[in-house]
């Protein structure tokens, strides 16, 4: 199983290449598909090495998903609230991305903003950096 050093490695890596994306704002906005999935991934790694710290790893979103919102202890309500909402728009922006249900400039600063929060919960709260 990956441990606390190998998704913090990878949400490091997420972030760098989400750095490149937002250096050239025609990508983030011309595939926001992809900019959104690598946001979700780089939290989802967050979550996982917050999980490592305890030697645990969930492999299943369902299940991951609903233990933020009773691990009180290590997540809060916004947390849980932010990254299940990152992990909808992610899974609309990959499988159900049509005319209708397109990401629109409020989603991509929703991902932003709810992107932004984790990783400062997670430095502040348990000290992950992925500076």
């Amino acid at each position: 199983m990956p441990d606390l050093a190998s998704h913090t490695n990878q949400a490091k890596r997420n972030c760098d290449f989400l750095g490149q994306c937002k250096s050239k704002q025609d990508i983030r906005t011309s595939f926001p598909e992809w900019y959104i999935t690598i946001q979700f991934y780089a939290c989802l790694h967050i979550v996982e090495a917050i999980f490592a710290i305890t030697d645990e790893h969930y492999d299943k979103h369902t299940t991951r998903n609903q233990l933020l919102w009773f691990r009180k202890k290590e997540f809060d309500t916004d947390f849980a609230a932010k990254y299940n909402d990152l992990f909808n728009l992610s899974h609309r922006a990959r499988y159900l991305n049509d005319r209708k249900k397109q990401i629109s400039p409020g989603d991509l600063q929703s991902c932003d903003d709810h992107f932004s929060y984790i990783i400062g919960y997670a430095k502040l709260k348990h000290k992950i950096s992925i500076e």
